[in-house]
């Protein structure tokens, strides 16, 4: 006797579930590299040293293109210490003309310099990163509430075709934009499993992900304990796969009935309209 369609389907979507979550798993938490081997990457620097952080503003996304405005400097930064910093960042005039604005962090082990210049930014002591301040935001066209017939209820929606200028107000020259920078030390595997969400997204960006959409998961994926991640993957999971055997089953249900003996038509009909009003609002919503 062969076994059931359903219990295929459920043993096959199963295995996969608990494959994907040991490979989330693993990655999250490497084995530790042989040290009798030529292979393992070791760090340059120990937990006991301290480096001078600096914070930098440019209207350029490359450091040597244009001079930096250093907003912050702490000449005892310990890379195993959480910092949070509540900074003001004055736009320069390139930026309030629909420009862009990049932070740049300087972070080395260098001492006795009075400014940074090409020299300390090429030491192989320093090591710089790079994250935009600001993007375009897309302009937005006006639609109409279908409900309301009423010419001020009118409402926002986005539009792809055109880019408008990068803050909104009251952001201007004589008023600062706030800044919240918080550090944090990771786990490397913690850092290899951002660094393949990250590159996931990028790809995503192609498929029509917004800024918007890349955040929310990147929250999800970064603001989660990993353990809750994985049970919530599997409970996730499970409920897909419960539905897909409860639409097969109502399928089947269907196409074996000869007559409407037993059924309600009225219940039958209140549901008919429910899925036509989801169906119409998720058409609404493209």
């Amino acid at each position: 006797m062969f076994p059931s369609f359903t219990l295929i389907i459920s043993a096959i979507f199963t295995v996969y579930i608990f494959h994907s979550i040991h490979t989330i798993y693993k990655l999250y938490n490497p084995e530790e590299c042989d040290p009798k081997t030529d292979l393992c990457l070791n760090p340059s620097f120990t937990r006991k040293d301290i480096f001078t952080l600096y914070l930098c503003t440019s209207p350029d996304e490359h450091p040597l293109a244009h001079s930096l405005s250093c907003i912050y400097e702490n000449n005892r930064f310990s890379l195993i210490e959480d910092y949070k910093l509540s900074l003001s960042v004055s736009l320069p005039p390139q930026t309030l003309r629909n420009g862009s604005l990049y932070m740049h962090a300087v972070l080395t082990s260098l001492k006795n310099f009075k400014e940074i210049n090409k020299e300390v930014l090429l030491h192989r002591s320093t090591f710089t990163a790079v994250t935009p301040l600001t993007r375009y935001a897309l302009k937005e066209t006006k639609a109409f509430n279908l409900l309301n017939t009423q010419t001020d209820q009118q409402i926002e929606k986005p539009s792809k075709n055109k880019k408008s200028s990068h803050n909104r107000p009251p952001v201007n020259e004589t008023n600062p934009m706030p800044l919240e920078v918080v550090y944090e030390p990771t786990s490397i595997g913690k850092l290899r499993f951002m660094l393949i969400i990250e590159g996931s997204l990028k790809s995503m960006t192609k498929m029509g992900f917004t800024e918007s959409d890349s955040d929310d998961i990147k929250g999800i994926f970064f603001d989660t304990n990993i353990y809750l991640l994985l049970v919530t993957i599997f409970v996730t999971s499970f409920h897909v796969l419960f539905d897909f055997l409860a639409f097969k089953n109502d399928i089947q249900f269907w196409r074996k009935r000869k007559s409407m003996e037993g059924l309600s038509f009225s219940s039958l009909l209140w549901r008919c309209v429910s899925q036509f009003v989801i169906t119409l609002y998720l058409l609404d919503n493209k």
